[in-house]
């Protein structure tokens, strides 16, 4: 997701214009979109004691993308 923030310094006419990309996750589970923003997130959206499990082995507050790929792919061979 991108978005551009304009913001103006003090006393400036000049407007300065950023890009800003969010990278955004979303598990589909039982008919329903959720987002999520880490993989405590995914475990709790699943609701299913097996990733549970797994996220036991994991870290508990993993931010990182292949984290969240690992879990969800583990989920997927349930």
């Amino acid at each position: 997701h991108k978005s551009i923030i304009e913001s103006k310094g003090y006393s400036s006419a000049t407007v300065e214009k950023n890009i800003v990309t969010e990278v955004r996750y979303f598990v589909w589970y039982n008919g329903e979109l959720v987002r999520v923003k880490n993989v405590s997130e995914v475990a709790a959206a699943i609701n299913n004691p097996a990733v549970d499990k797994q996220l036991s082995n994991m870290k508990k507050n993993g931010k990182s993308e292949m984290e969240l790929k690992a879990l969800v792919d583990y989920f997927n061979t349930l």
